[in-house]
């Protein structure tokens, strides 16, 4: 059976597996949404991946968003989020960007984390299965070894190394529980 795949603000990638989401109908997306107003025109738990590449953090509400894909994916799917990390120079230029990503961001999303217990903004629950720094980045020795090291330990480095060695993107693997 095949994966029903969503990626939403796609832009001008072409994803041929997936039903391409964008506002700019020049890009010409599978359907013209924007993605700030809810709910989003699909069906609860229909979606067995959703993807969304560098388009989170330039909308109104963080929170909303994430109940918005928690109510459209099914059980145990995986949602790919990819963002500028918070301590780019990526996280500042566009201007239309909103939201700055930590490693820890989406542990508000983890019922086993203190985060989830401690403020419970949401009910919509997210594991992180795994996060990387710089997917598709080219980089020199300096950077390259630094992200190994982010990806190896994500907390050491965003502790320690990320203030004198920052990294470009963060993406992260979520699965819905």
């Amino acid at each position: 059976m095949k994966k029903k795949i969503l990626d939403l603000g796609s832009g001008l990638k072409k994803n041929s597996n997936a039903i391409r989401v964008d506002i700019n109908s020049e890009v010409n997306p599978d359907v013209v949404h924007d993605l700030n107003n809810f709910p989003y025109p699909f069906e609860n738990e229909y979606f067995d991946m959703i993807i969304m590449d560098n388009v989170i953090g330039e909308l109104n509400n963080f929170w909303k968003v994430m109940n918005e894909i928690y109510r459209i994916s099914k059980f145990d799917s995986d949602i790919v989020i990819s963002v500028p990390y918070f301590r780019s120079s990526y996280a500042f230029i566009h201007p239309n960007i909103k939201s700055f990503f930590t490693v820890k961001t989406f542990e508000y999303f983890d019922p086993e984390n203190e985060l989830y217990k401690r403020y419970k903004y949401s009910n919509s629950t997210f594991k992180v299965t795994k996060l990387r720094f710089n997917e598709g980045f080219r980089s020199g020795l300096v950077k390259s070894i630094t992200r190994y090291v982010a990806n190896k330990n994500p907390n050491f480095y965003e502790r320690i190394l990320s203030h004198l060695i920052p990294l470009e993107a963060i993406t992260f693997y979520l699965k819905k529980i």
